[in-house]
């Protein structure tokens, strides 16, 4: 786990979270045994959390790809936390049903340390946020939009 994974799960904790010192946080992670999520990806929100002073919570949440379920399990650990990150496919699968109001969730794809470690997940957020309002109100003022790349994508709507 090196320094730039640690800033980049920092990045996601706090510039993209708003995580503070005396939060509690909750991390809903998908083990490594499914191939999806690295164990270092959790490790470096850990430490990252840990860095800022917030309390953190881990729970496994498995993957089930046919049946994702808002566990009961899972519904007591959101009511007991402030943040909730879920490094886990369920954070995706779930982002339409009801959740306790007045929590902040964050769905990390970054899949390893490495990934925290990159330019994009050290990038600042902010800047992000800022880029897709801008593209969002460029599409919005569009009378039509073309998309193509070099490998033959073509639409027009």
């Amino acid at each position: 786990m090196t320094t730039d994974a640690i800033a980049g799960a920092r990045n996601l904790l706090v510039d993209c979270a708003q995580v503070k010192p005396g939060d509690r946080l909750l991390i809903a992670f998908e083990p490594p045994s499914f191939g999806y999520y690295e164990a270092d990806a959790l490790e470096c929100l850990v430490a990252a959390a840990r860095e800022i002073g917030t309390e953190v919570a881990t729970l496994d949440v498995g993957f089930e790809p046919e049946a994702p379920e808002l566990t009961d399990e899972l519904l007591d650990a959101v009511r007991a936390a402030d943040v909730i990150v879920f490094l886990a496919r369920l954070g995706d699968q779930l982002r339409f049903s009801e959740m306790p109001p007045g929590k902040t969730f964050v769905v990390s794809f970054a899949l390893s340390g490495g990934m925290f470690a990159s330019p994009f997940g050290r990038a600042d957020y902010g800047f992000f946020v800022k880029l897709k309002k801008l593209i969002d109100a460029r599409l919005a003022a569009s009378d039509s939009v073309r998309i193509t790349c070099a490998r033959g994508t073509d639409v027009v709507g």
